[in-house]
């Protein structure tokens, strides 16, 4: 129970400057491709919940920080999004997500011991789910265009 307040501020810790800088590209570069869906808010804001959530309840015991969870969560939200919507942006940006980002796949199976694959799986599957229900309109769409 005292590690509650992990859930919402685990993407936004980090162990040194170095784990921060190599967080902060990947960051950058995927929030501003969810920003052209107009999804950002909400896919930050269900992605951190959803993945610390998860992270929470099901991963090794242990302290998990960084945002890889976010970054998975943008990655996976903007290659679902572009099969699920299926117009000439979306793909364009779910191609350019592979592209670029391709290799991250690699974190989902990377099960060193000081690294958070839990992290990073949940944060995946909630930008999967995160597409999902922006798709469908589940929610209200803050800031859709």
């Amino acid at each position: 129970v005292n590690s509650l307040p992990g859930i919402l501020t685990s993407p936004w810790l980090h162990w040194n400057f170095t784990h921060l800088l190599s967080n902060s590209l990947p960051f950058l570069i995927l929030g501003i491709l969810v920003t052209q869906v107009k999804a950002f808010k909400f896919v930050t804001i269900f992605v951190v919940i959803v993945s610390g959530l998860l992270t929470w309840l099901m991963a090794r015991d242990g302290l998990h920080a960084g945002s890889s969870s976010l970054i998975m969560g943008y990655w996976g939200f903007l290659i679902a999004h572009a099969l699920l919507e299926r117009t000439i942006k979306t793909i364009l940006l779910g191609f350019l997500t592979l592209l670029i980002y391709g290799g991250l796949f690699a974190m989902l199976i990377d099960f060193r011991e000081h690294i958070s694959f839990e992290g990073h799986l949940f944060g995946f599957i909630a930008g999967l789910l995160s597409a999902y229900l922006w798709q469908r309109n589940f929610f209200i769409k803050v800031n859709k265009g």
